[in-house]
């Protein structure tokens, strides 16, 4: 469930004051949990922070959490509206997961998307502006980058950000760069490029012109550990501007996905509090997923379909770079038997 930008502002307003604008004392772990406190990106300010852990509390699969807090933070009323909404969500009258546009259960259109939670809030907390400036994916050839640019790029659009998002393999062309300035050029838009070879000189002009631009998301998924000439430079470089002063690079925020982060030749990554994983997927994200693809049934189905689905899984014993794949295949092909569909999963 998703709330209003008011909402939210109001809501943040209160968590602030409540803590007076320390995340990270006892006050925070007693009011978000120690799990909350470690899964949230902060340290960006106050305001900022508390609108990170709101988007957390949105993306949490209950609303126990988002009561907790609310009750806490605002024992007066003020938020008048966001209480009735507690009301109706503790007497069982509201859902708070599989709501329309909070939750994305099929991402590509045919594949199913099991929740990676943690990752989902830091970029949901870019999305409305309030998250770190990069962060960096890492993940082995199979585990999903691929389905992580593909939420990604739909999530932006919904919070009207410009995703160019670029899946890069050694092609052993020599205009790769300008083809990725280019691409972001037109995208932001920005004024007329200045022509140079130098790909970390056309990231800094390129960050330089970036302020009052658009909002935009530069997305490199690095396959495999060999680049075209100057794109690990372009892309190092462009990594060290937009961290550097994010509010010198205007709207331009960055996401890098790769096998091996550290063996992929970028120096400026981000810290390791902004570097993720995409580890296999479990029993109990299953399980997790299932309960959001068709509410309403016991959770001893949603064990019976997970369970399902890994046996198969464990009787084919798919290599990694086709497990996942081969996950969302049989996800699609329960959920199709236990809701008797026989074309489409829409």
């Amino acid at each position: 469930m998703l709330l209003t930008e008011d909402q939210r502002n109001l809501f943040a307003t209160l968590i602030v004051d409540h803590l007076n604008g320390q995340f990270y004392g006892t006050a925070a772990m007693d009011l978000f949990g120690a799990q909350v406190l470690r899964t949230v990106p902060s340290r960006s300010g106050p305001f900022r922070d508390a609108h990170s852990f709101i988007v957390h509390m949105e993306s949490e699969l209950t609303s126990a959490l988002f009561v907790k807090v609310l009750r806490e933070v605002d024992k007066s009323g003020l938020l008048a509206e966001l209480q009735a909404l507690a009301d109706r969500l503790e007497r069982g009258e509201l859902r708070w997961g599989a709501q329309p546009g909070a939750e994305i259960l099929w991402m590509p259109l045919d594949q199913p998307f099991a929740d990676r939670s943690a990752l989902r809030t830091v970029v949901q907390s870019m999305a409305i502006g309030v998250g770190p400036p990069a962060i960096a994916i890492e993940a082995p050839a199979g585990h999903g980058k691929r389905t992580m640019c593909a939420y990604v790029e739909d999530l932006a659009r919904q919070h009207s950000v410009v995703p160019v998002v670029n899946h890069l393999r050694r092609t052993g062309d020599a205009c790769v760069v300008e083809y990725l300035v280019t691409r972001l050029r037109m995208s932001i838009p920005l004024s007329a490029p200045v022509f140079t070879l130098d790909p970390r000189r056309q990231a800094r002009l390129l960050a330089r012109d970036a302020d009052g631009g658009r909002p935009t998301w530069f997305v490199v998924n690095l396959q495999g550990s060999e680049q075209d000439e100057g794109v690990l430079a372009f892309v190092d470089e462009l990594l060290n501007e937009v961290q550097q002063d994010p509010l010198y690079s205007g709207g331009l925020r960055m996401i890098v996905l790769a096998d091996d982060l550290l063996a992929s030749g970028l120096n400026n990554l981000p810290d390791a509090a902004h570097r993720h994983t995409l580890p296999e997927i479990t029993c109990a994200e299953l399980e997790q997923w299932f309960a959001l693809a068709l509410p309403g049934r016991s959770a001893t189905d949603y064990a019976k379909a997970a369970a399902m689905v890994l046996e198969q899984v464990d009787a084919w014993k798919p290599s990694p770079h086709m497990r996942l794949s081969y996950v969302a295949q049989h996800c699609a092909a329960v959920h199709r038997h236990l809701t008797g569909v026989l074309n489409g999963h829409r």
